[in-house]
């Protein structure tokens, strides 16, 4: 998918885009930097990731935070919770018919990806 249109859409809706060399597309929101990416090969895939937004310092924490994140993904619609690299990320992969779309289904992806990240820290927090 060319991310163009969604470079365009939120530059538009005031979230003041940064596109990388890599064709990724970094915007802030509510505090958080997120990112938006797509898989060249596949022209509806589209991903928006909440990355690194936690990362576990102690060895009991690291453990949890790999069996939480399953739990979280397991109970949730489209999010996915996961570690990668010591740090915890979340996000929302889609398939979209146009990227015109995109527009129409970012506001759930945002909520949706912070209630991910709410419900990974709830699920984390007798191990804090």
């Amino acid at each position: 998918m060319d991310l163009t249109v969604v470079h365009q859409q939120l530059f538009e809706d005031g979230f003041r885009p940064v596109k990388h060399t890599d064709g990724s597309i970094e915007f802030k929101y509510e505090g958080g930097t997120y990112f938006v990416d797509t898989d060249l090969k596949d022209e509806m895939y589209i991903r928006v990731s909440y990355p690194g937004f936690w990362t576990p310092e102690t060895p009991i924490q690291i453990g949890a935070s790999w069996e939480q994140a399953g739990i979280a993904t397991e109970s949730m619609k489209a999010v996915k919770v996961y570690m990668h690299k010591g740090k915890v990320h979340c996000t929302v992969e889609q398939f979209l018919v146009r990227p015109e779309d995109f527009r129409l289904i970012l506001p759930r992806v945002l909520s949706s990806l912070q209630a991910g990240v709410r419900r990974f820290a709830g699920l984390m927090s007798t191990y804090l």
